[in-house]
This record gives structure tokens, sequence and C-alpha cells, in this order.
């Protein structure tokens, strides 16, 4: 397996297939994370739909968000409710 598999499955397994939602919650606002995917969906839109978003990732991207959500899958849930609250209160 190579390692943008690796780094595939990684974000698959510690986010997407992730039952909790406070995960996904601070994994998705963070903000290196909401750059890329919003690449991604560019580039998935402009392939008329084929696939899914993190089809179209780079090496480095998928490397990124990899790391993002081996972060997250283990951060106490506490870190997660101070960061939402902190971005959603600080404007």
């Amino acid at each position: 397996m190579s390692s943008a598999e690796i780094f595939r499955r990684k974000i698959i397994t510690y986010i997407e297939e992730n039952k909790d939602p406070l995960i996904k919650a601070a994994f998705y606002s963070d903000k290196e994370v909401m750059n890329i995917m919003r690449s991604l969906t560019e580039r998935w839109e402009r392939s008329g739909f084929q696939g899914v978003p993190l089809d179209y990732a780079t090496y480095e991207e998928l490397k990124i968000l990899a790391e993002k959500a081996e972060y997250y899958k283990d951060a106490p849930r506490e870190t997660f409710l101070r960061k939402i609250f902190r971005e959603e209160f600080s404007d």
C-alpha cells in the first residue's frame, strides 16, 4: 500500500467512519482542513462530481489531512468543545 493510500485510510477511518460528531466537527472546522476541503470540492465539481472530493487531493494535501485526522481522533472532547466555542464566539 502506498503512503498516499495509508493517508487516505487514516482520514476515512479516523474521521469519516468515526461515530463521534465532535471529532468530525473539530476536524472539519480546522482552518487548514477547511481550506484544503474547499479546494478539493472545487476540483471535484470541475470534474463533474466523479468519485469523492478526497480523490482529487495531492500527496501533500493527503498528508496534512491525515496528520490532522490523527490529531483530532485522540484529542480530549473538551479540546473540541473549547475550540468550537472559541471560534464561534470570537467574532
